[in-house]
């Protein structure tokens, strides 16, 4: 993969190459388990956290293809959109990864304007502002990580953060 966050590669763990960065989808794990009421959801819930890992713990092009793809579909989720065009944005991914990254930092700017049009409601305990908050607090975690200041690396902490977004956006 083009793409290497600001942690340092295979210092924590021989074996795990970005080890904050894949050890912090664990919550989004937990947040599919918990979702299990509705397969859907949850499945690709789970299969954005194993994408995810499989990309920090490798940084191959596999596994970042994996993660774009399972958020693809979260996003095709959200939106409704039909089989066939859901085919069609994969094979976008597939062909242009280098673009994949404009795509997932609009994530949390996605998420709340489905929100605004009412593609995807939150649960009865949180307010719109609350989300929004949450969003515009992860994607400060992700800019930081993008430009690498000092050398910080904060993504992992956009994991975390993205873990509760998605456990508040379910139906």
């Amino acid at each position: 993969s083009i793409i290497d966050w600001c942690e340092p590669n295979y210092v924590i763990n021989e074996y795990i190459c970005e080890f904050f960065n894949t050890i912090s989808v664990l919550p989004m794990l937990y947040v599919s388990y918990l979702c299990r009421d509705n397969f859907i959801y949850s499945f690709i819930v789970f299969n954005i956290s194993l994408g995810t890992a499989i990309f920090h713990s490798t940084l191959n092009l596999f596994g970042q293809l994996f993660d774009e793809i399972s958020i693809f579909l979260f996003i095709c989720y959200l939106f409704r959109i039909n089989f066939f065009n859901m085919v069609i944005l994969s094979f976008f991914i597939l062909i242009f990864p280098s673009l994949n990254r404009f795509i997932l930092i609009s994530f949390g700017g996605i998420i709340l304007v489905a929100w605004k049009y009412n593609l995807i409601s939150v649960t009865h305990t949180y307010s719109k502002s609350h989300v929004i908050f949450w969003c515009l607090f992860a994607s400060f975690f992700w800019v930081i990580d993008m430009i690498c200041i000092n050398g910080y690396h904060f993504h992992w902490i956009w994991h975390i953060i993205d873990a509760k977004i998605l456990y508040d956006c379910r139906k």
